[in-house]
C-alpha cells in the first residue's frame, strides 16, 4: 500500500476531527498483506514527525496482539470474514526488523515496539524464531555501545517468557543464556566503574534480565561456580557504591525511579533470591542442597557487611530509597534463621532499632500531610497489601517480629526501650514517639502473649498507656490506641470493666468520631475484638444493625476491603440477627458495589477498588448463607441480586464470574425460581463466549439445574441441550484434565437423575465420553471418569450402549471399541475410588449381566467381570468401614496453647523449618505419585484399591439418586443379579463363573451374607422411620405366681 497515504492516515488519528474518519481507513486497509511491514517502516523512519510515529507503533502494536497468533482455519464459519492473521511474509520482515526498530527508536516508541516483540517471542520462539537469540548476540558482541540498551531490551522481553516456568519448560532459554550470560557479565564489567546514566542503565537492565533467570528457578550449569562469585562481586559493588550527587539533588519523591537507586534495587531483588530460596540450607529444596551450603559459606557474610554498611548511611542520615531499605530488611528477616548470619548482626540490632526501625515505626510528617489533605489515600496506603509488598516499613517490622520471636535477649532491650518512650512525662512526652513505642509493642503482639513475664502485664499496659489515647485530641492517636485493641483482641482480662471500656471506646470511634482512617481502624478492631472476647460478642450486640449501617456508609467513602471483611465477619456472627434487616442490607450492599464496579464492563485498573468490590460480595454471600433457612427473605433478596448477577455475566466482567457462579449455586440448592431458570441460559452464554475457562466453577450451579427439580429441568428441552452441549464443549478441546473430569460428572450425574427420559440424547453423551476415552489421559481419574459415564448410560439402557459401542471405532480403525472398553473397566477396576464410583461400576455391571444382548467381545471377557466386581465390592466393604469409623470416633478438642514460649535460639543455632521440609517432601511424593499413575492405561498401578478418602470430593459435592442405599444397594444388586442368572440363564451363568477360584466363590458366598444383613438393615431403618415397631398392649397382672399350679 502507498506509505504516504498510510502516514497522512497516521497523522489524521491524532485530529479529533479527522479521527474517525483516519480510523475507519485503517480498519479497511489492516488485511493488506504489507500493511504491518509498512506500519514498522514508518516506525523506524526519522523523517517522519514523531507523533505519527507513536501512533504508528501504538496500532502495529495493536495489531500483533491481535493478529500475530496462527489461527486454526476450523474456526472458520458462517459468511462472516474469516479471522485474519498477518501473513507469513509480513511476519518474516517484522522479525527481521523488530530489534533494530526498538535499537535505534526513541524511548517512547521502544517501549511500544518491546511489547510487538514480546508477542512475537511469545508465539514464535524457538518453533518458529531462533533468530531472536543470534541478533541480539551478534548487537551484544558489538563493540558499538549504541546497540547494547535495545539489544537488552529485547533480551529482556525473551527472559520474560521464561522465568516462571519449571526447569524442563526453559531448555531453549537456558541454551540461549550459556552463551548470552557470559557476554552480559562482560558488558557489565565494561561498565561498572562507569556511573554515567546511560552505563547506569545498561547495568539496570542486565540486572532485571539475570533476576528474570534465577527468579523461579535456579540454572545451576548456567550460575556455577565458576560464575556466581563474579556475579556477587557485581552485586555487592552495585549495592555499596555511592549515587551521584545530581540523584541526591532530585526532589525525594523522583529520587527512587532514578536509575541509580533502581540498579541497587534490583541488585537487592537478585541477592535476596539467592539466600531466601536457594541459599538457605536447611529450607530449601533438595536439589539445592550443596548451592545453599555454599552460598552461606562464601558469600552471605560479606552481602551482610554491604548491608549494614547501607544502613549505616541511612543512619548517618543520608538518603537511601524506600526499595534498597526494604531489600536489606528482607535479606536479614532470612538471616535471623542462621546462627552465622545472626552472629554478624547482633551486635548492630539494638542501634539498627533504635536509629533506623524506629523512626520508621512513629508518626511521620508525610503520614500527617496525607492524614488532612488526602485521609483516603492515607487509608489506601495503610490498608492496602500491593503497598505491602514493597513497603520498607512493613519488611522492617517483620525483622524486628522474627528477630524477637527467634532470638534471645533481642525482646527485652526493644522492649525497655519502648517503656522508657512511653514512660516519659506527658509534658516531655513526643506522640509522635509513643505513637511508634505502641507501633512496635502491637508489631511483636504474638509474642508477647507467649511469654508469661509479659503476657501477666498486657492489660495493665493496655489500660495505662492505650486506653487514655481514646481521649487523645490527636486523631492519629485515637486510631493507633484502636489498632492496639486490635493487635492485643485475645489479652485475657482479669477486669471485665476494662474490656468493656475498651469495647465502649472502640465503638464510639466507630459511630461518633469525625475522622475516617480512626473509623477505619475501630472498624477493624471491632472485628477482632468479637471473634476473640466472648463478652465483645454479647457486648455489641445491641448494636449490631447501626454498626453496619456506619460501615455501610465508611465503605462506600473510603472503598477499604478490610471493612467489607469486618461487615463479613459481623453477618456471620449475628447470622440470626439478619433477618429483619437482610433484604434492605442487601440492597445497600448491591448499590455500594455498582458504585465501585462499572457495569458496562469498562475496565478499571484499580486493583484496591477491586479488592474491595470482592470483600463486598462475600460480604453478600455471608448475608445469603445467614438467611438462607428464610424462604421469603431469600426469594426477596434474589429479586435484589440476580440483575446484579446476570449484568455481570453478560457484560463479560470476568474478576467477578467466580463470586456470581457462588451466588447462584446458594440460590439454586434447594429450590429454582422461573427466573433463575432463565440465568441457565445465561451461564450457557457466558461459557460460549468468554467462560470457557470458568467451566470448573459454573459446574456447582449446573449440578443444582439437573438435580433440584428434574421435572422443570425437563420440561424445556433446551436446558438438556445446554448441559450436554458445554460438557461436550469442555470434553472435546484441551482445558485441562480437572474441568473434563468435572463434564463428566455432570453428564453422570443428569444420566442417572433423568433415567429412562432423556433417550434422545443418549447417543450424544455417550460419545462425548467415548471420543474423550480413545484419546491419551494423563490421570486414571479422566480415563475412570469417562468409563463411569459410558457406565452411566449401560444402567440407563445397557442394550443402547452396547449397540453403541459395536458402532464406535478408534480413530483410523475399522475395529468396534467394544472389546478394549470392557477390557480398560475390568483393568481399572481397582482404580475406581470412593463409594458412589464404586457402586455405580458394580451396578453397571450388574445391568450388563443380565442384559440379553451379548456381542462377541463380551463373551470372551465373561471369566473376567464377576473377578472385577469382587475387587469393588471388596473395595467397597473397607471404605463403609472406614466411613462407619470416622463417623463414630469422638472427637478431641485439644486446646494445648503453648503456656509460654515458641523456642527461642542461641546465636550458634540455625532455625529449621521441619514442618516446611517434611511438607515439600509430601508434595514431591504426590507430584510422583501422580505422574507414575496417569498415562495411556498401560502403567503398572500399585494400588491396593485403598484411598486417604473413603469418599471422593466429587461424590461428596454432587451426589446422585444411586448415592442413598435405601434406594439401591450394590451388595443386594449383586446378589440378586446372579440368583436370577443361576436360575434362568445356566449357560451364560456357567460362563461368568468358569473361571472362578474356590477363594472367590467363597467370597461371593460370604458376599451374599453382606447383602442379607445390609437388607435387613435397610428395613430396620424403614421401620424406624416409620415411627418404629408397634407392640399390642396387654394388660400388666398386679402379681406373678411362679410355683407349679
Amino acid at each position: 500500500m502507498d506509505i504516504h497515504t498510510l502516514i497522512q492516515a497516521l497523522t489524521n488519528t491524532l485530529d479529533p476531527s479527522l479521527r474517525e474518519q483516519a480510523e475507519a481507513l485503517l480498519d479497511e486497509v489492516h488485511r493488506l498483506p504489507d500493511f504491518t511491514p509498512c506500519l514498522l517502516q514508518i516506525v523506524m523512519n526519522n523523517g517522519v514527525p514523531l507523533p505519527s510515529r507513536q501512533a504508528g507503533a501504538v496500532y502495529l502494536k495493536n495489531c500483533m496482539y491481535k493478529y500475530w497468533k496462527d489461527i486454526d482455519t476450523g474456526e472458520v464459519s458462517g459468511d462472516e470474514l474469516p479471522p485474519y492473521c498477518i501473513p507469513e511474509q509480513a511476519k518474516v520482515f517484522i522479525r527481521d526488523n523488530i530489534i533494530g526498530a526498538i535499537i535505534q527508536a526513541p524511548p517512547l516508541i521502544s517501549r511500544q515496539m518491546c511489547v510487538c516483540l514480546e508477542q512475537i517471542v511469545r508465539h514464535d520462539f524457538p518453533k518458529k524464531w531462533t533468530g531472536v537469540v543470534t541478533t541480539v548476540l551478534g548487537y551484544l558482541s558489538s563493540d558499538n555501545q549504541a546497540t547494547w540498551l535495545g539489544s537488552l531490551l529485547a533480551l529482556y522481553q525473551l527472559s520474560k517468557k521464561y522465568k516462571f516456568k519449571k526447569s524442563e519448560e526453559r531448555v531453549e532459554y537456558i541454551t540461549a543464556m550459556k552463551t548470552l550470560l557470559p557476554l552480559l557479565y562482560q558488558r557489565m564489567m565494561a561498565v561498572l566503574p562507569d556511573h554515567s546514566l546511560p552505563a547506569v542503565t545498561l547495568q539496570h537492565h542486565i540486572l532485571k534480565i539475570f533476576y528474570a533467570t534465577m527468579q523461579y528457578t535456579l540454572p545451576l550449569d548456567l550460575i556455577d561456580d565458576n560464575a556466581l562469585p563474579g556475579w556477587i562481586i557485581v552485586l555487592q559493588t552495585v549495592v555499596q557504591r555511592p549515587v551521584p550527587q545530581e540523584a541526591l539533588e532530585a526532589d525525594e519523591d523522583d529520587r527512587p525511579q532514578l536509575e541509580w537507586w533502581k540498579c541497587k534495587k534490583w541488585a537487592l531483588h537478585i541477592l535476596c533470591r539467592f539466600f531466601d530460596r536457594y541459599g538457605s540450607p536447611n529450607n530449601v529444596e533438595k536439589c539445592y542442597t550443596r548451592f545453599a551450603h555454599y552460598y552461606i559459606k562464601t558469600f552471605n557474610a560479606g552481602v551482610i557487611g554491604v548491608l549494614l554498611r547501607q544502613l549505616a548511611v541511612k543512619r548517618e542520615g543520608n538518603y537511601v530509597s524506600p526499595r534498597v531499605i526494604q531489600g536489606i530488611f528482607n535479606y536479614f528477616i532470612e538471616a535471623v534463621d542462621h546462627a552465622a548470619s545472626w552472629k554478624l548482626i547482633k551486635p548492630h540490632f539494638q542501634v539498627i532499632f533504635q536509629d533506623i526501625i524506629f523512626p520508621m515505626m512513629c508518626y511521620s510528617q508525610e503520614d500527617d500531610r496525607l492524614w488532612h489533605e488526602d485521609p483516603y489515600e492515607y487509608i489506601r496506603m495503610k490498608f492496602d497489601i500491593f503497598e505491602d509488598l514493597i513497603s520498607p516499613l512493613v519488611a522492617a517490622q517483620h525483622f524486628l517480629s522474627r528477630a524477637c520471636t527467634k532470638r534471645k535477649n533481642v525482646l527485652d532491650p526493644v522492649m525497655a526501650f519502648c517503656v522508657q518512650v512511653m514512660g516519659l512525662p506527658e509534658d516531655q512526652r513526643d506522640p509522635t514517639k509513643k505513637d511508634g513505642a505502641l507501633h512496635v509493642i502491637g508489631s511483636v503482639s504474638e509474642v508477647l502473649m507467649k511469654k508469661k513475664q509479659y503476657r501477666s502485664q498486657l492489660e495493665s499496659m493496655l489500660v495505662a498507656h492505650v486506653f487514655p489515647e481514646f481521649q487523645s485530641p490527636l486523631g492519629y492517636m485515637r486510631a493507633r490506641a484502636c489498632w492496639m485493641l486490635h493487635y492485643f483482641s485475645e489479652v485475657i482480662f482479669q477486669d471485665q470493666n476494662s474490656l468493656q471500656y475498651g469495647l465502649q471506646q472502640v465503638f464510639t470511634c466507630l459511630t461518633q468520631d469525625k475522622e475516617l482512617p480512626v473509623k477505619v481502624e475501630a472498624a477493624v478492631a471491632l472485628q477482632f475484638l468479637v471473634k476473640h472476647q466472648t463478652i465483645a460478642e454479647s457486648f455489641i450486640q445491641p448494636y449490631v444493625k447501626p454498626i453496619i449501617h456506619e460501615l455501610l456508609v465508611v465503605i462506600r467513602e473510603t472503598e477499604n476491603d478490610d471493612l467489607t471483611s469486618v461487615m463479613q465477619e459481623l453477618i456471620e456472627t449475628y447470622a440470626d440477627q439478619m433477618g429483619d434487616v437482610a433484604v434492605s442490607l442487601c440492597a445497600n450492599l448491591v448499590e455500594t458495589f455498582n458504585e465501585i464496579v462499572d457495569p458496562t464492563g469498562q475496565a478499571d485498573d484499580d486493583s484496591y477498588k477491586a479488592l474491595t468490590a470482592l470483600g463486598i460480595l462475600s460480604a453478600i454471600q455471608s448475608l445469603v448463607k445467614a438467611t438462607f433457612n428464610e424462604t421469603e427473605i431469600m426469594q426477596q433478596m434474589e429479586s435484589t441480586l440476580i440483575n446484579m448477577m446476570a449484568t455481570m455475566l453478560q457484560n463479560g466482567i470476568m474478576d467477578f464470574y467466580e463470586e456470581m457462579l457462588a451466588l447462584l449455586d446458594l440460590f439454586t440448592t434447594v429450590a429454582i425460581s422461573p427466573p433463575m431458570w432463565q440465568m441457565l441460559f445465561i451461564i450457557y452464554d457466558t461459557f460460549t463466549r468468554d467462560g470457557f475457562d470458568y467451566f470448573t466453577e459454573m459446574m456447582s450451579v449446573l449440578y443444582n439445574f439437573v438435580k433440584v427439580d428434574v421435572e422443570a429441568f425437563l420440561s424445556n428441552p433446551k436446558h438438556i441441550e445446554v448441559i450436554i452441549s458445554m460438557c461436550k464443549t469442555v470434553l472435546s478441546s484441551e482445558p485441562g484434565e480437572d474441568p473434563q473430569v468435572h463434564a463428566c460428572k455432570l453428564l453422570e450425574v443428569t444420566l442417572l437423575q433423568c433415567q429412562g427420559r432423556i433417550d434422545p440424547y443418549i447417543p450424544s453423551i455417550a460419545e462425548a465420553a467415548l471420543e474423550r476415552l480413545t484419546r491419551k489421559s494423563k490421570t486414571p481419574e479422566l480415563r475412570t471418569m469417562c468409563i463411569q459415564v459410558v457406565i452411566a448410560v449401560l444402567y440407563y439402557n445397557p442394550s443402547m450402549m452396547l449397540e453403541l459401542l459395536e458402532k464406535t471405532h478408534f480413530p483410523d480403525s475399522t475395529e468396534a471399541i467394544t472389546a478394549q472398553f470392557f477390557t480398560q473397566w475390568m483393568k481399572d477396576a481397582d482404580l475406581f475410588e470412593g463409594v458412589h464410583d464404586r457402586k455405580l461400576s458394580v451396578l453397571g455391571f450388574c445391568s450388563l449381566l443380565r442384559c440379553p444382548l451379548r456381542p462377541d467381545p463380551l463373551k470372551t471377557l465373561a471369566p473376567k467381570v464377576i473377578p472385577a466386581i469382587l475387587v469393588q465390592l471388596r473395595n467397597l466393604e473397607e471404605a463403609y468401614k472406614q466411613i462407619a469409623e470416622e463417623e463414630n470416633e469422638e472427637e478431641e478438642d485439644e486446646d494445648d496453647v503453648a503456656d509460654d514460649e515458641s523456642k527461642e535460639l542461641d546465636s550458634e543455632e540455625d532455625d529449621v523449618d521441619e514442618e516446611g521440609q517434611a511438607y515439600l517432601k509430601q508434595l514431591a511424593k504426590k507430584a510422583a505419585n501422580a505422574l507414575g499413575g496417569g498415562g495411556d492405561g498401560n502403567e503398572d498401578s500399585d494400588s491396593d484399591g485403598s484411598n486417604d478418602m473413603p469418599q471422593t470430593l466429587l461424590e461428596i459435592d454432587y451426589d446422585t439418586v444411586i448415592d442413598d442405599q435405601d434406594v439401591i444397594d450394590e451388595f443386594c444388586t449383586f446378589k440378586e443379579t446372579l440368583e436370577a442368572l443361576a436360575g434362568s440363564e445356566l449357560e451364560w451363568y456357567a460362563l461368568l463363573t468358569s473361571a472362578l477360584t474356590p477363594e472367590q466363590t467363597a467370597e461371593i458366598q460370604k458376599l451374599f451374607v453382606t447383602a442379607d444383613q445390609r437388607k435387613a438393615a435397610a428395613e430396620s431403618r424403614k421401620i424406624e422411620e416409620a415411627g418404629g415397631y408397634q407392640f399390642t398392649v396387654t394388660e400388666v397382672p398386679n402379681a406373678f405366681v411362679f410355683s407349679s399350679p
